[in-house]
């Protein structure tokens, strides 16, 4: 789930374990993150692994998270982008969303 207004972070509801695990998304301007996902997959042009948490942040950036530490692993930002929405991997790059480009679009980008 993800906690756009309150919390601003990607929060994990471990149903097995019964616990939750909260990852607070950096930046200060956008309230953000409103759509967050576990990658399944690895994805080692990035250096994620299945597990670790890709959405946008407060900065105007796609961030993706690594589930053991905490810490950012890598960083996707496009000039043009005011409000990040989502992202999305397929093969080859992503598909991103930005509401602050005149209402709700998507952009593919290869990495």
């Amino acid at each position: 789930m993800a906690d756009p207004h309150n919390r601003f972070s990607v929060i994990i509801y471990d149903i097995e374990r019964n616990s939750i695990e909260e990852f607070a998304v950096p930046g200060k301007s956008i309230p953000n993150p409103h759509l967050a996902h576990m990658l399944l997959e690895d994805i080692p042009r990035i250096g994620g692994v299945a597990g670790d948490l890709i959405c946008p942040d407060r900065d105007g950036r796609w961030v993706l998270i690594d589930r053991d530490s905490g810490k950012i692993k890598w960083v996707l930002h496009l000039s043009d982008s005011e409000w990040p929405h989502d992202i999305l991997h397929v093969d080859g790059g992503f598909i991103v969303t930005d509401y602050g480009s005149g209402g709700f679009t998507s952009l593919y980008v290869c990495i």
